[in-house]
């Protein structure tokens, strides 16, 4: 029996710490994680990764930032210039100058938050040469999380995995340079980086560092034993994990026992803090705005006990009244600027189209704390439909009299599922949900690693001489894929009489019910798919080649794109068919 929650629904009252506490500077959007209990002497300023690490190790940066928090030690995060939610999202405007000049302002805004002079720096990947470069001083020691060893060496990397982006994406490099270039280190960023090999150090960054390598990368280990040369005190351990935390941001684990490790030696660091330095500034929960080119953004914390982090993005001159709010939620566990920052550049073409939004991280995604007992995976769970109930809560608050909700793929999927839960959300855009409502008896986590095609896709595959000599060589599961296979043509075979009768198991029934109740209910419901993606099976499920009962369920392909729609056209369509909902859905007149 699928359960619908209730208002507040059966999560919210369930502990969970509150997130970040957001800060402006710079045209960049902080995130400072204040100390706990009795506040230590040192304050933590994080150098990110970049790319699909920095995508994939999100929730490992706020878990190290949450456990030193603990231990009194404060911290801060940060978006580099041309990057995640930063104001400037014109990656050609950014270079490695303006990234280290952002780290130094980082420096001077925690020591002005938490108290404390003395600095470590915890860097990751490209944060370290970064951080190394940045010269900052009077730095306590250093933590080096798989760092970047050669620039040279990574952005050639970068550009191979670009190579393999662009294919899998269908991106065109003459035709998509925009698109492309959300996922590629920015043009200055890439010269600077060239330049830089950490293994020709003359003087070691600070005197002490903890190194985390990696053991099939000697680079790490050679860095280590480079820096001991030049007189620092070097800690070597192996980073356990790493390859589990950043292959797939879907299947990302966080090594627990890497943070344990990472607080444990900055703690030794510490002694307590004097009295006299322990009144520092508070952050208020709702920042002050900045503006970009005709747009305005408010970082925040909502929710109960501010456990979820969003971010506001209005027209220039403030919300219009009239029209409907939009809550943009992210696919899978993207972080709320969305890969490549593309639901941030959404925000800020909706909003110079006069559409006012709110983008934020679920519960356990990204910046947002985990709700208590609910750490493991959250994309298609409950936990998230009582996200968006607090979301709408947020939005009714700051005065939205219609509310319609927009996401891809799992924030499809959510969109979808908060529409008939909760009342209040007048429609919804979807881009490629891969279904309606989760099948109770299918766990997440193997949905998430053996994920099925169409029968069209495998018809192709199959004719394939490349797919052949793979299978041929061992390299394709022939009994998984045979099973895949099969369970679609079962499918295939049995809508006829599924649509005939409403419905032959209880999922199907339950999702007949749903399109019924938004009909009823007169709720706008658009679905975009690109050619070929696997949510078309559901929907041709549901829907077949028939006359479609539910006028309100507008079903539309867009050709040319993948998945993610990064495609420009695509990214306009999606665009394009929000406003016409919020003009769809306008606001109620004031009482």
């Amino acid at each position: 029996m699928h359960t619908f929650i209730g208002h507040q629904g059966q999560y919210a009252a369930q502990a969970t710490r509150p997130a970040a506490e957001p800060l402006l500077f710079a045209g960049s959007i902080g995130l400072f994680e204040p100390a706990k209990g009795t506040p230590r002497d040192i304050a933590v300023l994080i150098a990110t990764s970049f790319g699909v690490e920095d995508l994939c190790s999100r929730r490992f940066i706020r878990l190290i930032a949450e456990s030193l928090g603990d231990r009194g030690i404060a911290s801060l995060r940060f978006d580099y210039p041309g990057t995640g939610d930063a104001l400037t999202d014109n990656t050609s405007a950014a270079d490695f100058e303006s990234w280290t000049g952002s780290l130094h302002l980082a420096a001077s805004q925690l020591r002005q938050q938490s108290g404390c002079e003395r600095i470590v720096i915890v860097a990751q990947g490209i944060g370290a040469p970064v951080a190394i470069a940045s010269n900052i001083p009077s730095l306590a020691a250093m933590v080096l999380l798989a760092p970047v060893t050669s620039g040279r060496t990574h952005v050639r990397e970068l550009s191979a995995f670009l190579s393999i982006s662009v294919e899998k994406l269908s991106l065109r490099p003459d035709s998509e340079a925009d698109a492309i270039a959300q996922v590629t280190l920015p043009p200055g960023v890439a010269t600077g980086l060239i330049s830089i090999n950490l293994l020709k150090l003359e003087a070691p960054p600070a005197e002490k560092i903890l190194v985390l390598a990696r053991q099939e990368r000697a680079a790490d280990t050679q860095l280590a034993e480079h820096l001991q040369m030049l007189g620092a005190e070097v800690t070597t351990k192996p980073f356990e994990g790493y390859d589990r935390l950043t292959a797939n941001p879907l299947l990302a684990e966080v090594p627990q026992a890497i943070v344990r490790q990472v607080t444990d030696w900055i703690a030794a660091l510490t002694t307590i803090l004097p009295d006299i330095r322990r009144d520092t500034p508070q952050v208020p929960s709702a920042c002050i705005s900045h503006t970009g080119d005709g747009y305005r953004e408010t970082p925040l914390r909502f929710g109960r006990n501010n456990r979820l982090l969003g971010i506001t993005c209005d027209p220039a001159q403030g919300p219009d009244a009239t029209k409907a709010q939009v809550l943009l939620l992210a696919a899978g566990y993207e972080r709320q600027a969305g890969w490549g920052s593309y639901s941030a550049r959404l925000a800020r073409d909706l909003a110079r189209r006069g559409v006012s939004t709110l983008r934020f991280d679920c519960s356990n995604v990204a910046d947002s704390p985990a709700v208590e007992g609910h750490e493991g995976h959250v994309i298609y769970t409950d936990i998230q439909v009582t996200d968006v109930w607090e979301a709408v809560d947020f939005l009714e608050n700051r005065g939205a009299t219609s509310i319609v909700a927009a996401g891809r793929c799992t924030g499809a999927y959510l969109a979808f599922q908060s529409c008939l839960r909760d009342p209040r959300l007048k429609g919804m855009v979807g881009i490629n949900p891969e279904m309606f409502l989760w099948p109770e008896n299918r766990p997440i986590v193997s949905a998430l690693t053996e994920q099925t095609q169409t029968l069209k896709h495998y018809g192709s595959r199959f004719l394939d001489l490349k797919t052949l000599k793979k299978a041929l060589r061992g390299e394709i599961n022939l009994a998984r894929k045979g099973r895949a296979i099969g369970l679609r043509l079962k499918q295939h075979a049995m809508r006829p009489l599924s649509k005939a009768v409403g419905g032959i198991s209880n999922r199907e029934r339950a999702v007949y019910a749903a399109f019924a109740d938004l009909q009823r209910r007169n709720v706008p419901v658009t679905i975009l798919y690109s050619p070929d993606d696997i949510g078309l099976e559901e929907h041709a499920h549901f829907f077949g080649r028939g006359k479609n009962r539910y006028p309100t369920i507008t079903p539309r392909t867009v050709t040319g794109t993948s998945h993610t729609f990064q495609h420009s056209h695509a990214r306009a369509a999606y665009i394009d068919a929000i406003v016409g909902l919020v003009e769809t859905c306008p606001a109620e007149p004031p009482a």
